[in-house]
């Protein structure tokens, strides 16, 4: 049996081998004929590449640079969305896909992203793209601030000096247009946009014969300019030359025959030539293009209407939201138009502002019963239950025909525990299953067991086989005391139906209370499996997850729910919890930024904030939030104090010394503790002693005092009389945070040995702490017992769900086994394929059991998902050069020898850096 397992494994390894030699071959193929700028080529074979593996970072990145220089925007948006979603390097992708939300007139989006990714800001394509966006939005201050920016960076951005002449141009402003035209044009001459500006700055001069001088040099090197075209048949109308300008405006139709624009002056020239019945059919023809028209055309009243609409049917909800403002501030109040704001508030979960817009569609029609239900979803938010009783009550006055009112008038009264009068309501409905089941579970919540079991066992005469009345059953014997009959009733519906969520809930639900994690997680995989969206057991799931210390898991989980709910402020805080948990702060700046656009003076954001500005080393940053925070909690002694105690962490004793008074103010005697730990920033450590004396003269076991006593004297450097007073509480509370001091301690005094067994004995007691696991392995490792490193990690109970643990196996196995280094790597990617440093050990595991071509697909992938470590570009570099491909390897080992120069791999790719 054991040798079958080892074949079928292999044979896994063998076919995922030879699955990912496919995908290479493809997509190296695609990059070489990209590189090639053999665009159309390239997308073709690329696509393949996906089509084998439609997760494979690289091969999307590829494909959506590749369509963005074909122009095709829609397509690269998608792909290179996709890729951020795939967890794509920010470096790589953002400022792409930003171009292509601008390329798509979607500034709105392109500003959230550059809200979000603001580390990127080193960069000057960040502050031109910024300034177009800025530009975009007609906030023209804003985009010349930005555009200044980027010129601050590199003063000869042709881009950037054109860009910032056409800001001015926009303003009307043609010196400085001029100006900053001409400083482009010395950078370049032939740059294309500068010239078709430049010319454009001639025709607002009145100086027409230079502009049509200025497009005849653009059209002499490219015929088919679409914009030198009509500048061009423009300026000849202007002269009244309308036989040259029809020339140019028809060949202008044949290369864009569906350009509004292009109709428009073509519609003109053929109306000034006398023909208006062809004019205005192509003015007919415009109308059908409304969007493609003008600012001015876009904003009338019924096309504005329309627009916005068909934005909202088809989920473009931004620029439904935009349209549909635009009307209220130019049109006024129109119930469609507070529906459909309502509706995308809603879905944003932003039911404040979703409140705001339904009332005034109330106030516009009451009775409108598509109104008062999205009304009644909304006010389930934001009102009390009883007010919202009130609301659904007066709803179903007015149409008790309506069935959706009807149901949802019954589910407000089961809700506010109304549940006589939806049993009455439920009593009055036909004597169908559903009914009776209903009613059956209202009596349950009532607590009436009697009726519920008549009804109950009524319903299983009637129909044994059917899983809502099994459901039923069970929660009723739940609720009695007969648990053994529940779990076989819920255990029965799901024989019927495998995919019954309620039993499968139960299920997990029983297992959960009587403390059987392995159990209920196997239900929550089990529903997973058919609903992989299901928010709630997603939820479950991950308090489960973080409950067993399996973070990496959590987060899969909660990135797994809809778009929707993984959005709102509780995910988005709980994520980055346990990105700062796991030490992801790339990440946890990004979802940082998002709680900020959800509720920027959240406290716990303010929190959480400022422990991610801690841990990533910008402690000034860390001290400004909690000093935000110390004005949300002004009045409020405990937020204060513990306000005080993060500013203590943080070493500003400026700011804590503040709070601490305020505190004292507001509760009318100092805080002892909290001036002490004050006093040991300031290395007062006399009034330290002094207090930590008195406070144990009292209580000669209070922890917070002794553990203060402990910092002091570390403070003084003196550990050899902390480690006994450490030592002393630790065995008293056996606290984890103690434990951590402790490891400290004896790591500082190079006490290895009690290191190494205060870990043993902690991990004999607690063996699913990742901590001690991940410490006391990394102790062997550093001392050079490589066996012991692995073997600790190897008894952690659940190391076959941990990735990172895997991950780290399958580093220390490179040097000695292969071939356990590769199927612990393996492991590794399949529980987290998405992670760059375990892409990183399994690509390179592959290429030293040398199999440089199949190592190279995961290379590519960890640096698509980080770019800025050097280790990985080492690791690239040589395996290009086993493959033969000296150039790219070169280009490579700079990169990497830019990134660190004294990484230990250097000596390996020394000879690159010399090649010619």
């Amino acid at each position: 049996m054991k040798q079958l397992s080892v074949l079928v494994f292999s044979l896994i390894l063998v076919s995922k081998a030879c699955f990912a030699e496919a995908t290479l071959s493809h997509y190296e193929k695609a990059l070489a004929l990209f590189n090639e700028q053999k665009f159309a080529d390239a997308e073709i074979v690329v696509k393949n590449s996906i089509q084998e593996n439609p997760n494979y970072l690289p091969a999307r990145l590829l494909l959506g640079k590749t369509l963005l220089q074909q122009g095709k925007i829609d397509a690269a948006e998608k792909e290179l969305t996709l890729s951020l979603n795939l967890r794509a390097d920010s470096d790589i992708v953002v400022l792409p896909l930003i171009d292509t939300k601008l390329l798509l007139n979607k500034p709105q989006e392109a500003l959230s992203l550059f809200e979000q990714y603001q580390h990127l800001s080193r960069d000057a394509q960040y502050y031109l793209l910024q300034g177009n966006t800025y530009k975009a939005l007609d906030q023209l201050a804003s985009a010349e601030e930005s555009y200044q920016s980027a010129l601050a960076i590199n003063s000869k951005d042709i881009k950037t000096l054109t860009a910032l002449s056409d800001l001015f141009y926009q303003q009307r402003d043609v010196k400085k247009a001029r100006q900053y035209v001409d400083q482009a044009l010395l950078v370049s001459p032939l740059y294309t946009p500068a010239l078709l500006l430049r010319a454009e700055l001639f025709k607002e001069t009145k100086k027409f014969q230079d502009a049509a001088n200025q497009y005849q040099s653009i059209l002499a090197s490219e015929p088919n300019n679409k914009q030198a075209l009509f500048g061009q048949a423009s300026v000849l109308l202007a002269q009244n030359q309308l036989d040259d300008a029809l020339l140019l405006s028809t060949k202008l139709r044949q290369l864009a025959p569906n350009d509004p624009y292009a109709k428009l002056l073509h519609s003109s020239l053929l109306t000034l030539q006398g023909d208006s019945t062809q004019g205005k059919q192509i003015l007919a023809d415009i109308q059908q293009q409304i969007l493609g028209l003008s600012d001015q055309q876009r904003s009338e009243e019924n096309v504005l209407l329309l627009s916005s609409s068909v934005d909202f049917l088809n989920g473009n909800f931004q620029q439904a939201r935009i349209q549909l403002q635009r009307y209220l501030q130019n049109y006024g109040e129109h119930l469609i138009v507070r529906r459909h704001l309502a509706t995308i508030a809603l879905r944003e979960n932003d039911v404040k502002q979703a409140e705001f817009h339904i009332n005034k569609a109330l106030d516009i029609n009451e009775d409108d019963v598509e109104v008062q239900l999205l009304a009644s979803a909304i006010f389930k938010q934001t009102l009390s239950p009883h007010d919202y009783l009130s609301f659904v009550t007066n709803t179903y006055q007015e149409h008790k025909e309506n069935q959706l009112v009807k149901e949802q008038y019954i589910a407000a009264l089961i809700e506010a525990g109304e549940y006589q009068q939806a049993q009455a309501l439920l009593s009055q409905q036909s004597d169908s299953l559903a009914t009776k089941t209903l009613l059956g579970f209202v009596l349950l919540q009532q607590a009436d067991y009697q009726q519920a079991t008549i009804i109950s066992q009524d319903l299983l005469n009637r129909y044994p086989n059917k899983v809502e009345v099994l459901q039923l059953a069970g929660e009723l014997s739940l609720k009695i005391g007969q648990r053994e009959d529940a779990i076989a009733l819920f255990k029965q519906a799901i024989v019927l139906d495998e995919k019954f969520r309620p039993a499968l809930l139960a299920l997990a639900g029983i297992s959960l209370n009587e403390q059987k994690l392995k159990q209920a997680e196997s239900y929550y995989q089990h529903i997973l499996n058919f609903y992989p969206e299901d928010a709630d057991v997603l939820q479950l799931y991950t308090d489960l997850a973080i409950t067993q210390q399996q973070h990496q898991l959590a987060i899969k989980l909660l990135m797994s729910l809809p778009e929707s709910i993984r959005d709102n402020k509780q995910t988005t805080g709980a994520l980055l919890s346990l990105y700062l948990t796991t030490n992801q702060l790339d990440l946890a700046q990004g979802a940082a930024e998002q709680l900020k656009k959800i509720d920027p003076f959240n406290q716990e954001y303010l929190l959480a904030r400022s422990q991610l500005e801690k841990q990533q080393g910008d402690i000034n940053k860390a001290k400004k939030t909690l000093k935000v925070l110390f004005g949300l909690v002004y009045d409020e002694i405990i937020k204060l104090e513990h306000v005080a105690s993060l500013q203590l962490d943080l070493g500003d004793d400026e700011a804590a010394a503040k709070t601490i008074e305020r505190a004292s103010d507001l509760s009318g005697h100092a805080n002892d503790y909290l001036n002490a730990r004050l006093a040991l920033i300031r290395e007062d450590y006399a009034a330290v002693d002094q207090a930590v004396s008195e406070a144990l003269q009292g209580d000669d076991k209070n922890q917070a005092w002794l553990e203060l006593q402990i910092y002091s004297l570390m403070a003084q450097q003196q550990q050899a009389a902390a480690l006994p007073l450490l030592e002393s509480l630790y065995s008293d509370s056996a606290s984890r945070k103690y434990l951590q001091l402790l490891a400290q301690l004896y790591a500082a005094l190079n006490k290895k040995d009690e290191l190494q067994q205060l870990l043993s004995i902690w991990l004999t007691n607690n063996p699913q702490d990742t901590w001690a696991t991940a410490q006391l392995s990394s102790l062997f490792e550093k001392s050079g017992n490589i066996t012991a490193a692995i073997k600790i990690l190897e008894s952690y109970p659940q190391v076959n769900s941990q990735p990172l643990f895997l991950n780290n196996l399958a580093a220390l196995y490179q040097s000695t086994d292969l071939k356990k280094a590769s199927r612990y790597a393996y492991k590794a990617h399949q529980l987290l394929p998405n992670f760059a440093p375990i892409n990183d050990t399994l690509g390179w595991t592959l290429v030293l059991q040398n199999k440089p071509e199949q190592g190279l697909s995961y290379l590519r992938e960890a640096i698509s998902r980080d770019s800025t470590k050097a280790t990985y570009h080492y690791h690239l570099a040589i395996t290009l050069e086993k493959l033969g491909r000296l150039d790219e390897a070169k280009q490579t080992a700079l990169n990497a020898q830019r990134l660190n120069a004294e990484h230990h791999l250097l000596s390996a790719i020394q000879h690159l850096l010399t090649v010619k």
